[in-house]
């Protein structure tokens, strides 16, 4: 039995790694081919899309919320990953976290940290949902937009109208994520348990 789990959860775990990597291919495809469709007014996008559909058929999705997980993580942990080492390099972003770190007082630098990892959580989730967010995803804020029936340019503005929408809401749900650490970790220390 023990011998047939751990077989299981290997399969479960690849079974995410190749759904997270098929999703992550869909979002940029759909990136990459709704920019050219947008510019050139021409159908590449439906030609991605036909090829995706072909390939999702073949696909075998994870069965628990172990293998959920594990897609989740390689869908948008890669490119948050590129998208973190490339924020961290910007010089701007290096000078703002020194300018934090010389500001005295330890209230004010606890404000001063915890705004900095709003807007840097934010921007981070925000572009990479932006980027790796799949055609269909659903959403906690808002309804994507139907293609269907779309062709050529009109096709794709209404998918980048999408993208934007997922980028937008990655980048509040990003931003809240450092508020919501600090006001656990407050009611923690002044006697909230869970």
């Amino acid at each position: 039995q023990d011998n047939k789990d751990y077989i299981s959860g290997l399969d479960e775990f690849r079974k995410g790694i190749e759904t997270g990597g098929y999703d992550l291919v869909s979002g940029v495809g759909t990136l990459l081919f709704g920019g050219l469709d947008y510019s050139f007014d021409t159908e590449f996008l439906t030609g991605f899309e036909g090829i995706m559909k072909k390939a999702d058929t073949e696909l075998s999705r994870p069965e628990t919320w172990q293998g959920d997980v594990v897609a989740l993580m390689t869908q948008f942990g890669v490119p948050g990953g590129v998208i973190q080492s490339i924020v961290n390099r910007i010089p701007k972003v290096a000078k703002i976290k020194k300018a934090i770190s010389t500001i005295k007082g330890s209230k004010k630098r606890k404000v001063s940290k915890i705004a900095s990892r709003a807007v840097e959580g934010a921007t981070i989730v925000g572009a990479t949902d932006f980027i790796a967010s799949e055609p269909g995803r659903e959403s906690f804020f808002f309804e994507p937009e139907s293609t269907e029936g779309l062709t050529g340019r009109k096709k794709a503005a209404a998918t980048l109208r999408n993208k934007v929408k997922y980028g937008q809401e990655g980048t509040l749900i990003g931003g809240g994520f450092p508020l919501v650490g600090k006001g656990m970790q407050l009611g923690f220390k002044y006697g909230l348990k869970p």
